[in-house]
């Protein structure tokens, strides 16, 4: 109740200023008349409840500027509506004055808890009442002062972060939409951000089998992407071209270390396993370890590079490696976010889940489900992720790697293949040799690829895996170059052949297309004549820089030959 020597005074001048809307709540009739013909005459548009409920509900409809709430009320009680009213106002500020005959401390501590903003025991002195009310409006009116001047900055950023939102999920999908669906690889990928930095990368070789990247880019998010679009359309352009694993990471490391400030790398794990299921290469530059799983035991493929980006020039003793597998191997790879991420109890995901499983790890058997979930119920438990993490298994099955569905592809063309055969040769000298043209650029103005396009991207690959084997292996290529260089075909050779005899140690390069009754053959044959020399003393490559990395050839071709002197090399590819 009010207090009895409490007198209501006029304003002066009968002027009443407006002071906005205010909330009544309480169940005591005498109280509320009281209440509201005090705040009517000091300029508010009074409402008024009788119970919580009530009150909550005119102020959902009513929105009041300011609240005079008693504690003690029949059903709901003004400590929850005020909690209740707090929680649905949100960002705006409306105050609440609890107005209560309770004084103990208890009582005030859950009112201020609830979200009250000041505190009068009954009976109520109507001048300090007004003082309270004054002294709330000031803060409240504040308050909405800084909302306002701060929801234009607030418009903004949102905008800025819808934008940004936006342009993730756009990259992403330019990054992802290429990757190719194998059954044989099981992919988990979580991210701190909306875009991730750690990327998983597929994509199929021109002989059906395949090629992945799982690689780990400083940062996070939009940053992330200035190194994973360069990343991801050289893997997959040189991919599908059948490129040699050596020569798709010099490629995105000098793109990476044009790009990257000096703070700024990519680790990256990049494996390729033929379409046989038996050729495993590899390649690890700063990331965790890999492990294989074969039918003698485990096998650690781990770092023995630096990261891509770090330096300007790979070192040739990091070149891939190879190992054999069988049908039934598997591999696990992941990333250092997975191995580090941290449980309630502080322990990391690697010792308490993936050295265990490991340990249990049985050939034949896939890991990558009980991880996984067990990866997802850490983050459920302890909130998301503080660091991009990426999981990935392999199965070494040549019938799960979509070969079959590339080959069905590739027959789609077959009825397109020319009736014609056809031979072509271009011979090379001295300093044409370390220019040679793309093939299609040769071929293509003659009109020999007509109906031959879905097969140009391999032809392309088998002359360049030849040139660029056989140009590393000339111990001789230091010599003063010659000033002239001839091509001609067999049209023209004996036109220029004057001319030919003039250059020193010419190189002959030819390409013979022969239809067959299901399909085709390509004959490519590389003469260097002691430009390009290989090692007679043996069959295969010699040493070198390009022998340590290998070659997809054995992969690609039906067969693959060297002469005894090992001068001439040919490839023959069948479809």
């Amino acid at each position: 109740m009010l207090a009895s020597n409490t007198t209501i005074a006029e304003p002066c001048g009968g002027e009443r200023a407006r002071r906005g809307k205010a909330l009544v709540v309480d169940d005591q009739p005498i109280n509320q008349r009281l209440l509201k013909r005090m705040l009517g005459i000091k300029g508010f548009t009074v409402i008024a409840a009788s119970s919580g409920e009530e009150g909550l509900r005119l102020f959902v409809r009513e929105r009041p500027d300011i609240i005079l709430m008693d504690v003690v009320m029949p059903g709901m009680g003004g400590i929850e509506t005020a909690r209740r009213i707090k929680a649905i106002s949100a960002e705006d500020f409306v105050p609440i004055i609890f107005l209560t005959a309770l004084d103990d401390a208890t009582t005030m501590l859950e009112c201020i808890q609830a979200g009250g903003d000041d505190f009068l025991t009954k009976p109520i002195d109507l001048a300090l009442l007004e003082a309270r009310i004054v002294a709330a409006e000031r803060v409240r009116d504040l308050q909405r002062d800084i909302a306002a001047s701060g929801a234009p900055l607030a418009a903004m950023l949102e905008r800025e972060h819808q934008e940004h939102l936006l342009a993730e999920r756009v990259f992403s999908r330019a990054i992802y939409n290429r990757n190719v669906a194998i059954d044989a690889l099981s992919v988990m990928q979580r991210s701190s951000a909306t875009f991730s930095g750690d990327l998983v990368l597929s994509q199929h070789l021109p002989d059906g089998g395949v090629r992945i990247l799982v690689a780990d880019i400083t940062g996070h998010g939009l940053g992330a992407t200035i190194g994973a679009l360069p990343v991801a359309e050289a893997f997959h352009a040189m991919t599908i071209k059948g490129v040699d694993d050596w020569i798709v990471l010099e490629e995105i490391n000098r793109k990476l270390h044009g790009v990257f400030p000096a703070d700024r790398f990519m680790s990256a794990f990049l494996v390729t396993l033929s379409a046989t299921g038996q050729r495993l290469r590899w390649w690890n530059g700063g990331m965790p370890s890999g492990w294989l799983r074969t039918r003698y035991g485990r096998v650690e493929l781990a770092s023995h590079a630096l990261p891509l980006g770090v330096v300007a020039q790979l070192s040739a003793t990091d070149a891939p490696r190879e190992i054999r597998v069988e049908t039934g191997d598997g591999l696990l790879l992941c990333t250092d976010g997975l191995c580090s991420a941290l449980d309630r109890a502080g322990n990391a995901f690697g010792e308490t889940q993936i050295d265990v499983a490991l340990a249990r790890w049985e050939h034949g058997q896939s890991l990558f489900p009980a991880l996984a979930d067990a990866f997802d119920a850490q983050c459920d438990d302890g909130g998301p992720p503080h660091d991009d993490a990426a999981l990935l298994e392999l199965a070494c099955d040549p019938a799960l790697l979509g070969s079959e569905q590339l080959l069905a592809a590739r027959a789609v063309e077959v009825q397109r293949v020319p009736d014609g055969r056809w031979a072509w040769s271009v011979e090379l000298c001295d300093r044409q040799l370390a220019r040679l043209r793309s093939v299609r650029s040769m071929l293509g103005p003659l009109g020999l690829l007509e109906g031959l396009e879905p097969y140009s991207e391999i032809l392309e690959t088998l002359v360049s895996e030849l040139y660029d084997n056989a140009w590393t292996r000339d111990t001789a290529r230091t010599r003063e170059p010659c000033a002239r260089a001839h091509c001609m075909t067999a049209s023209n050779a004996a036109a220029d052949g004057d001319q030919v005899a003039d250059c020193n140690n010419p190189a002959r390069l030819t390409i013979e297309y022969a239809p067959l009754p299901q399909g085709g053959r390509f004959i490519v044959r590389l003469d260097t004549d002691g430009a390009m020399r290989a090692d007679p003393t043996t069959q295969e490559p010699p040493a070198g820089p390009r022998a340590e990395v290998g070659t997809i050839l054995p992969d690609l071709c039906e067969s693959l030959e060297y002469s005894a002197d090992g001068r001439i090399v040919e490839a023959r590819y069948v479809w």
